[in-house]
């Protein structure tokens, strides 16, 4: 019986373990991998199988969901650091002492932040190639990094 109970729990578990397979990713039909050809012969290169395989692993989707997790407690605090200025610097702020922009430790980390999200949109083209902006995520990925260097060479 617990043989066949442990079986059971074995195969639960595998189950449950491809249907939480990362979201963002799905295998192509029949659960078929993407580096595969037609006849199962490899179509992509070592380096793009390597490059997919950590991009897509929960691991990696993980570890970047706890870098936007700290980075939205981030923005939450730099915009407490701006609302100090109101009501006393409303309309001029640039004389404010205590905004954002000031700490330089802050602007440090939102470049290291946008040089993470930079890097995971590239490892993500290299992967995805023609089909990158096919994904909704890397399309909301692409903006925003894009958006955030822009705003980056605006505000220099």
């Amino acid at each position: 019986k617990s043989h066949v109970r442990n079986a059971k729990s074995t195969a639960h578990l595998e189950n449950t373990l491809e249907v939480i397979e990362s979201l963002r990713y799905q295998a192509g039909p029949a659960g078929k991998k993407p580096w595969l050809g037609e006849d199962n012969e490899f179509i992509w290169s070592d380096a793009r199988i390597k490059v997919a395989k950590f991009v897509w692993s929960q691991g990696f989707e993980t570890t970047m969901g706890l870098i936007i997790v700290g980075n939205l407690v981030l923005i939450m605090w730099e915009a407490d650091q701006d609302a100090k200025c109101f009501p006393d610097y409303r309309g001029k702020m640039a004389d404010c002492p205590d905004r954002s922009e000031l700490i330089g430790w802050l602007q440090i980390l939102n470049i290291v932040l946008l040089l993470i999200y930079s890097v995971e949109c590239i490892l993500r083209g290299f992967v995805d190639r023609a089909r990158f902006f096919c994904n909704t995520w890397n399309v909301i990925d692409f903006l925003t990094v894009f958006l955030g260097w822009l705003s980056a060479l605006l505000t220099t």
